[in-house]
């Protein structure tokens, strides 16, 4: 057998991770929304504000000699520390009398020099609105407080060197335009003392702010979602590679290498209640008559296969409810279909159809029981064969029930491996073939009990079983590997059980559409051809 095939991969395989984890996808990204709107909604406000101070030259600059203080970038960083110091802060603390530092309040003022032009912006951030207009407007004020003084000690100084150098200066007729320039000088001094031009002046009072600038919940939510939706991706991507369960009927088709030949619902119940199991339920009987449909024509392509072994790699994964419904599925269509319980370990056909414990398999393989003396027929079926039915002649005359014969396990001891003796088994299941129309047999998993590999050679026909989301990539490997070691074992193909919905059906349309095994018609002949069930003429032979 070749290895499994490499599938072509589409951009929708891609996105099958994060469809996988969609719910947990959304749950991340609501919890992180809502949790992170809800404590910045919690935080306390910071409102901010700002005013302009334009800090250009003065007249008092150019009579005390000094050049422009804010021509260029170095003189106007300058003026932007000194509404950050420490004094014009401690001024700002009296006059609204805050209960804070200097330099704690520092830490809430910020002024950004602009470059292009001689203006100063003073930004301030405050809990309350109100308060963070009063520190910008404070801080302005202080700023040209504090300028002006500086002005004014300057001009006093000036003066007095003016007025020293004219009393040092003799009364000459040569000395007499100094003596004039002097004069005029201290003259324009004192009218600068007596009325300052402050070179500071702002532009207009800054207003408490309508809203707050932080926290923001809503853009913070938004920021919050976004990021783990990124991280419930990046998630998703690492569990699904990770978790090697095979998730679609695609990589079912590719890991075991054979033909589907039915994909099962996933339904909530699949059996019946007890005392009812002589029949499939309504929601997989037209999946299990078309693996019916679809194992005859396989069949028939292959020549006679009378009897067919059912495994799986490990348990729960459907085989033994597989072998249940695909016995009635053979039996409703009017064949006489023997089940033979070869898993001795965790034997469960019996309870599947409703039977008694009895001798069964570990009798006759053991040679301490005859066939005929350990098969039972579903009394189920028994009964409604030999139950009185009222005519009803404007119907159609309904197909003839067939038989089912159903060899449980038995006693199988304390080594049930030793019991499958390969001449005991071809022996059982020659008597089997002879008697019924179908035999199958349904077995241990393959990866935990070597019975298999004694019972695979003694069959025509072997029925993978796989589970969605529960065989992986590893164990459906291993179970092909372990298979084609085996000789004289012929792989019929495969059933797929708990596929989602929307997805059980897909390769039902391979040999066309199925009618129900309760409006089949019988031959001519009065035996059923079982393909008569195909409604494409084309495949019937």
């Amino acid at each position: 057998m070749d290895s499994p095939i490499e599938n072509s991969v589409s951009p929708l395989d891609y996105l099958r991770p994060i469809w996988r984890f969609k719910w947990a996808a959304l749950v991340m990204v609501t919890v992180a929304i809502v949790a992170t709107y809800a404590y910045f909604d919690h935080q306390p406000r910071t409102y901010e504000t700002s005013t302009q101070l334009y800090v250009g030259q003065s007249s008092i600059d150019s009579l005390t000699g000094n050049s422009n203080p804010a021509v260029d970038a170095r003189s106007l960083a300058n003026q932007a520390r000194l509404v950050t110091t420490p004094a014009v802060a401690s001024v700002v603390i009296r006059r609204l009398d805050l209960a804070t530092t200097p330099e704690r309040l520092l830490q809430r003022i910020s002024v950004r020099p602009d470059a292009s032009a001689d203006f100063l912006t003073i930004v301030a951030e405050a809990p309350s609105a109100r308060l963070a207009a009063q520190l910008v407007n404070g801080f302005a004020q202080a700023y040209i407080q504090n300028r002006a003084d500086q002005e004014k000690r300057l001009v006093n100084v000036q003066l007095k060197s003016a007025q020293l150098q004219l009393a040092r200066t003799p009364i000459k007729e040569s000395n007499l335009p100094a003596r004039v320039s002097l004069a005029q000088r201290i003259q324009d001094l004192r009218s600068a003392a007596l009325n300052p031009e402050s070179a500071g002046e702002q532009l207009s009072s800054a207003q408490p702010p309508a809203s707050a600038v932080a926290p923001n919940p809503g853009r913070n939510a938004i920021f919050a979602g976004a990021l783990a939706f990124l991280l419930a991706i990046v998630l998703a991507y690492l569990f699904d590679r990770s978790d090697r369960r095979l998730r679609s009927v695609d990589d079912m088709e590719a890991m075991l290498d054979t033909a589907i030949l039915a994909t099962i619902p996933q339904v909530p119940k699949p059996l019946p209640v007890h005392g009812e199991r002589d029949h499939i339920i309504s929601e997989l009987r037209e999946p299990y008559h078309t693996l019916r449909v679809n194992l005859e024509l396989t069949r028939t392509r292959r020549g006679s296969a009378k009897s067919l072994l059912v495994t799986s790699a490990f348990s729960g994964e459907g085989k033994s409810t597989t072998v249940r419904n695909l016995a009635l599925a053979y039996r409703d269509a009017g064949m006489r279909v023997a089940v033979v319980n070869a898993d001795l370990r965790r034997s469960s056909i019996a309870d599947l159809f409703d039977l008694a414990p009895g001798p069964g398999t570990a009798e006759v393989l053991g040679g301490t029981v005859r066939l005929p003396n350990a098969i039972q027929t579903d009394p189920q079926v028994a009964r409604r064969v030999n139950r009185p039915r009222v005519a009803k002649p404007r119907k159609p005359p309904r197909q003839a029930p067939g038989q089912l014969d159903v060899l449980t396990a038995g006693d199988p001891g304390e080594n049930p491996g030793l019991l499958f003796y390969p001449v005991a088994v071809r022996e059982l299941i020659n008597e089997l073939e002879a008697l019924c129309d179908i035999v199958l047999v349904d077995t241990p998993p393959v990866l935990l009990v070597s019975d298999v590999l004694a019972l695979a050679p003694e069959v025509d026909g072997v029925i993978l079983v796989a589970r969605v989301g529960v065989t992986t990539d590893a164990s459906a490997q291993r179970l092909v590997r372990t298979l084609a070691g085996v000789p004289q074992t012929q792989i019929m193909g495969a059933v797929v059980n708990s596929v989602a919905a929307g997805g059980a059906y897909t390769y039902y349309g391979a040999y066309g559409p199925v009618e129900r095994a309760d409006d089949a018609q019988p031959s001519a002949n009065g035996t059923h051809d079982p393909h008569e069930d195909v409604a494409d003429p084309a495949l019937r032979k």
